[in-house]
């Protein structure tokens, strides 16, 4: 037990660093420990340690990952471990999110809230955070988010708690409205708790939507810069689409400032092979529009369609009615205004 603790310590500090073989090698030696321990231990510390290695790299079966997750939640559940419990649900939510499956990310992620009323305070508010959070991500029961967030606020101000999922998701809700200003400050500010806790994928997103508020303010020398931090702890993540994703942001920038998109149709198909139908949505509806703009409408067009495919199979409204934008605009502009 003492060993297995020792590995989810130091798997997180290489998790911090960047270290994330280590991270992997510590996660896999401590998982083959915990099976010796007795029920609640083994299922705390195994859902430490699959949080440690889902950090570390990528999965070579999403679905059946998930769905341990979601089992492990299930044990913690039985063991009154509600923290853990929370955990696993939010893991499972994660990768369910990551691979477009929204539905089922959404009945999780609110499972995850469900479990932590009956935990400690702070871990009800972690779970309200994350939840709102999530919700806001999948662009489900905003109003709900909403209101979760009303709450947590003030939860978190009585017990002087502070977590990156609060101002993170307040401003994924404050860029849906188009309160840019507003959606900027948060993220700076859930960027540096994320780089507080050590929290690399979520510092990775907060840096994200920081890149793409510039973007959509046509600030575009801004959000070049702020590129390289994106590209900095993309590199250092483990594989997956978070460096495909900050070399298209990076290309599209280049693709507004000079005119050349050689490295964004070459992130473009990183993405596509990544599989990440979110992103890549947002990428080619923004290339589209910057196509048109430049008289390359029948390559705009092919994005457009592109991106209203992978948002309509998401199902998800923003993306949706951005492809169908950078689709009409194409078309208008190749003289076809039916």
């Amino acid at each position: 037990g003492l060993a297995a603790r020792a590995m989810v310590f130091a798997g997180r500090l290489c998790l911090r660093f960047f270290a994330n073989d280590e991270a992997l090698s510590l996660a896999t030696r401590g998982l083959k420990w915990v099976e010796q321990l007795p029920g609640a231990e083994r299922v705390r510390l195994t859902i430490d340690l699959r949080d440690i290695a889902l950090a570390a790299a990528p999965l070579d079966d999403w679905e059946s990952a998930a769905k341990e997750y979601v089992a492990l939640a299930e044990q913690a559940l039985d063991y009154g471990a509600l923290s853990h419990a929370r955990l696993g649900y939010h893991m499972a939510s994660y990768v369910r999110w990551m691979h477009g499956q929204w539905s089922y990310a959404r009945e999780e992620t609110l499972q995850a809230e469900r479990v932590t009323r009956g935990a400690s305070e702070e871990d009800h508010i972690i779970g309200m955070a994350e939840t709102a959070k999530c919700l806001a991500m999948l662009e489900r029961d905003l109003s709900r988010a909403d209101a979760m967030l009303m709450e947590v606020q003030a939860l978190a101000a009585r017990k002087r708690v502070s977590h990156h999922a609060i101002p993170a998701a307040l401003g994924m809700l404050c860029f849906h409205r188009n309160e840019l200003s507003e959606a900027e400050e948060l993220f700076l500010e859930a960027r540096t708790l994320c780089k507080s806790a050590g929290e690399r994928v979520d510092e990775f997103q907060a840096n994200e939507y920081l890149v793409m508020i510039d973007l959509e303010r046509g600030r575009f020398d801004s959000a070049l810069s702020r590129c390289s931090a994106l590209l900095e702890i993309g590199e250092k993540l483990r594989e997956g689409s978070e460096a495909p994703l900050a070399r298209a942001l990076e290309g599209l920038c280049h693709y507004a400032i000079d005119h050349e998109d050689t490295a964004l149709e070459a992130a473009l198909e990183e993405l596509r092979i990544a599989d990440a139908k979110h992103r890549l949505a947002y990428a080619l509806s923004r290339a589209a529009l910057l196509d048109t703009e430049r008289g390359r409408t029948d390559r705009a067009i092919q994005r457009a369609r592109e991106a209203l495919g992978c948002a309509e199979t998401l199902e998800r409204a923003t993306d949706i009615v951005l492809a169908h934008v950078a689709l009409a605009e194409a078309q208008r502009a190749a003289g076809d205004p039916e």
